[in-house]
């Protein structure tokens, strides 16, 4: 079976969403997720910060601390607190999911 890159998942459905619509999000939830974004780029931009795979384990940690924290805390609370019902229903439904596997194993 044929594997998706990455930037094909991402970004898969997304063309379908009028560039006009909104949400307002507060100011500190906005930060908190740049923040995660500046620091998974910090980190990932360079190999020698990870040169074997347990630097990677101690840095995304587990769901109760580590990036991996950080990420479930942005997915599972923040976006709660922003994203209307029809946001949510349009993120879990087939529209935005890629019919093709994603690169990683399962």
């Amino acid at each position: 079976m044929k594997k998706n890159p990455i930037e094909n998942q991402v970004f898969y459905g997304l063309d379908t969403i009028d560039e006009t619509k909104t949400v307002e999000v507060n100011l500190k939830s906005l930060l908190l997720i740049y923040k995660t974004t500046q620091e998974l780029i910090n980190f990932f931009h360079q190999r020698g910060h990870y040169t074997n795979i347990e630097d990677i384990h101690r840095y995304m940690g587990n769901k109760n601390a580590g990036m991996f924290s950080i990420l479930c805390k942005i997915n599972y609370k923040e976006y709660e607190k922003f994203l209307p019902q029809e946001v949510k229903d349009i993120l879990e439904s087939d529209e935005f999911q890629s019919p093709v596997m994603q690169y990683y194993k399962k």
